[in-house]
């Protein structure tokens, strides 16, 4: 056999494997700060949804390269494969058992080839709700060196992160309410259809980025959302909104918002205390639900819904078996 036809061999048992590999890959994790879920498998097709670095997805099925899965929470779109690393099952319970760490902070943070500061030693950018591997034990340290789903390594700030542990159990009956004067340095952040970081959002992208840096994971769609937790105001037909009515509310109650008619459903915020709505219409701002010159008089008040403990249980990370949280 000439060299020639050996090397030619070997190049083609690489390809088989990798295909073999490819092909029984059941879960992928994002490998890029936020990954864009499309409506159909191509860039030019509707952002549908995002997830951020490290988000379990299950692979349902694939075309060329693009991936159609499924998130955590149930949503699906296709998404481009070079922004993943696809796993089989024994890949995805050997991350699901690492130690691993969520980052909490409010804002996007760097990966750094060396424990600083520094744009110069910057290798990677990481968004809240990011989840990392770790490959030293939490200290007290100003950085702790973490791992991407891609295997490049990089220091982040210790006081950006916590344990998943420790991240779910911020999944608790002050949520809400934390999420609500969280939300409020996301002000001015622009509206992006299917945007859910901190980076561009839509309604329910905003209200589902804040509670999941609570660990606490909505339905998708405000439609969705509006079938979760306890009802607390249900607006009757010619209703007028009252500061008695709104004295029902509590900050983080989920308000939403649509057609008088047909009652349908078309957008969301959250309650943020005297008579004010904090929610991504156009930018992340505030409104008054009131008469007054900060109304937004697009919008009619449907109904608010309250997070019951019970509610929050079911929507903890920590409920969910891919995240692989003990």
């Amino acid at each position: 056999m000439s060299v020639a036809m050996m090397f030619r061999k070997v190049a083609i048992s690489l390809v088989l494997s990798v295909a073999a590999f490819t092909a029984s890959a059941q879960y992928a994790l994002p490998t890029v700060s936020v990954t864009n879920l499309r409506s159909r498998p191509a860039h030019s097709s509707e952002m549908v949804s995002q997830v951020v670095t490290g988000t379990p997805l299950k692979v349902l099925s694939r075309q060329g390269a693009w991936l159609y899965v499924e998130t955590p929470e149930g949503y699906k779109g296709h998404v481009r494969g070079n922004t993943l690393c696809e796993l089989d099952k024994a890949g995805m319970s050997a991350w699901q058992s690492a130690d691993r760490v969520a980052v909490t902070a409010r804002d996007r943070q760097w990966l750094h080839s060396r424990p600083e500061d520094s744009w110069e030693s910057r290798i990677a950018d990481v968004l809240p709700g990011a989840i990392l591997e770790l490959v030293e034990p939490l200290g007290r340290a100003d950085f702790t060196k973490v791992r991407l789903p891609d295997g490049r390594e990089g220091y982040i700030p210790r006081e950006a992160v916590a344990t998943l542990g420790q991240w779910a159990a911020y999944a608790s009956a002050s949520a809400p309410a934390a999420s609500v004067a969280d939300g409020h340095s996301m002000m001015g952040t622009p509206y992006l259809w299917g945007g859910t970081s901190v980076l561009g959002v839509d309604c329910s992208g905003f209200t589902q980025t804040q509670l999941y840096r609570y660990g606490i994971l909505l339905p998708r769609d405000a439609s969705q959302q509006a079938r979760i937790g306890e009802p607390v105001y249900e607006r009757k037909p010619g209703e007028a909104l009252s500061a008695v009515i709104l004295d029902r509310l509590e900050p983080g109650d989920l308000l939403f918002f649509g057609n008088p008619s047909t009652r349908r459903v078309t957008h969301v915020g959250f309650y943020a205390g005297d008579g004010y709505i904090l929610h991504c219409s156009g930018r992340v701002k505030r409104n008054t639900l009131l008469p007054g010159p900060e109304v937004d008089k697009e919008l009619y008040l449907l109904s608010a819904r309250r997070l019951s403990p019970e509610t929050i249980s079911s929507l903890s990370v920590s409920s969910m078996p891919v995240y692989g949280i003990n």
